[in-house]
């Protein structure tokens, strides 16, 4: 508001490239300096590190809004086409990321604003410090996990199929599950609404890849009981995200994929398996574009070919 009542336009935008910009900055750089103090005391272990790094995301969220919701009034947009102007005077000069246009050049359409940069830095530190706070989170859901994760023999065992009754959760995963839970409520109540979706479908996939390398292709192989017993602890890490979403299953492609494979009977496991092999007449010289289309009918929308045969090749049967 104070650059306003300056008698020249160029002025007014110098005004703002030395007094409001440095602010900016200044403001981030607290910012910064904040979350790296929590992450150096705890490696954003605790609660009370994991809250400060989440109020500093959204203090640079809203100073992200305030400077989109400045760059549409009129002022600053004719200040815009003012930095667009001098940047074209200017040859092989560069003003807030513009380019000029060589002589000859047709000037392209005008976008961005002249706070381009500072939201750029803006955007680019929520960006970083969420994801390290997914991080965080995936690190204590492992920490929470790790006898699940050793325990590769009770995936085998073997029962006959009428004797197999509903599954219930692995004991060894309920805390992983609780402090899942209790991470998401903590910053279901600290972050900004938009924001904490970016975090929560943030942390869904990287929980997908994590669950998929670890567990299902991390050693163990799976029989009709094992693989039951995978498929209702899956179950129970989408409820997880079920408060979200009305199917949190759509973030976790992988998982989904992979019940599917190790849920098929026998003759259908043999049968895909001989088709991804390319060993199949019918498939020998249609490529992979059929394999891809075989996976599709089976009701998978993610993996690929080479990925779904790993998966297949961990499932076991039965002799008798």
């Amino acid at each position: 508001n104070r650059c306003r009542s300056l008698p020249r336009d160029d002025w007014k935008l110098e005004f703002i490239r030395n007094v409001g910009s440095p602010f900016v900055k200044d403001f981030l750089g607290t910012l910064l300096q904040r979350c790296q103090e929590a992450e150096a005391t705890t490696a954003l272990s605790e609660e009370g590190a994991v809250v400060k790094v989440a109020s500093c995301i959204n203090a640079s969220c809203y100073c992200e809004h305030k400077l989109l919701e400045w760059s549409e009034d009129v002022f600053f947009l004719d200040l815009r086409r003012l930095q667009i102007s001098l940047a074209d005077d200017q040859c092989n000069s560069k003003i807030s990321g513009v380019k000029v246009l060589q002589s000859g050049e047709s000037l392209v359409s005008v976008q961005g604003c002249v706070f381009d940069e500072e939201l750029s830095c803006l955007v680019q530190f929520k960006n970083e410090w969420l994801q390290k706070v997914v991080s965080a989170t995936l690190r204590a859901f492992d920490a929470c996990c790790q006898d699940y994760q050793r325990n590769k023999k009770r995936w085998q065992e073997y029962k006959h199929s009428l004797d197999i009754v509903d599954a219930t959760v692995s004991s060894s995963f309920i805390d992983a599950l609780a402090i899942l839970q209790l991470r998401l409520r903590m910053l279901g109540n600290c972050l900004g609404g938009v924001v904490f979706v970016d975090f929560w479908r943030g942390l869904a996939l990287v929980l997908d890849q994590f669950f998929l390398n670890s567990v299902i292709l991390g050693g163990a192989r799976f029989s009709e009981l094992g693989s039951t017993q995978l498929a209702c602890d899956i179950h129970a890490l989408f409820q997880t995200f079920r408060p979200f979403c009305v199917r949190p299953s759509s973030f976790f492609p992988s998982l989904c994929d992979t019940v599917i494979l190790l849920s098929m009977r026998q003759d259908d496991v043999l049968q895909l398996q001989q088709n991804l092999s390319g060993s199949s007449w019918g498939f020998r010289d249609q490529g992979d574009e059929d394999r891809s289309g075989r996976l599709k009918e089976c009701g998978l929308r993610c993996i690929d070919t080479g990925l779904a045969a790993k998966i297949l090749s961990v499932r076991t049967f039965s002799k008798t």
